[in-house]
């Protein structure tokens, strides 16, 4: 993939970010949550757990999963608006860890129950190391699947890879 393409679009994001910092009402919301999740995964599930978050923009799915009562969150931003994620997450700095880097960088041995990336995947114009990234995560007590599809401008349906906790296919 053209490194070009990877570092504008993570500059594009940074500027999204860092002109839109405001993740208030509903948009930022526990009730976001459970209607995303759905029947899937309760917030309550969520309590006491350690949590990875991908893409972590300003903090917004990052305060969710805080306000769910999740027990510490490693938020991975790798652009500009890595400091809008910190001003924004400050109130609960005790309980995050804030990586500035790329989703296929994460360090390995990352103490985790949960991976979260909530509408990242599909933005990276090469998201298989990243997915690869996160199917050699050991997640505590848990097994890894998870998929995602994309729509092209020609309503062309596309399928980024699926991961299980056997790896990638």
């Amino acid at each position: 993939m053209n490194d070009r393409v990877a570092e504008r679009t993570i500059a594009d994001f940074g500027q999204q970010w860092t002109a839109y910092r405001d993740n208030s009402g509903y948009y930022g919301s526990l009730e976001l949550l459970r209607d995303m999740f759905g029947p899937l995964l309760s917030p309550e599930d969520l309590a006491g757990r350690r949590v990875l978050e991908i893409g972590s923009g300003t903090g917004r799915i990052a305060a969710m999963l805080l306000a769910a009562g999740v027990a510490h969150v490693t938020a991975v931003e790798p652009s500009p608006a890595f400091d809008v994620l910190r001003e924004n997450l400050q109130p609960h700095a005790d309980r995050v860890t804030f990586l500035r880097l790329t989703g296929d960088a994460v360090p390995p041995g990352a103490d985790v129950d949960f991976v979260f990336s909530i509408g990242v995947l599909h933005h990276i114009p090469d998201p298989d190391p990243v997915v690869r990234e996160v199917a050699d995560l050991e997640v505590d007590g848990g097994a890894l699947d998870a998929g995602a599809a994309e729509v092209d401008a020609e309503g062309k349906v596309g399928h980024l890879p699926t991961v299980t906790s056997r790896g990638c296919s």
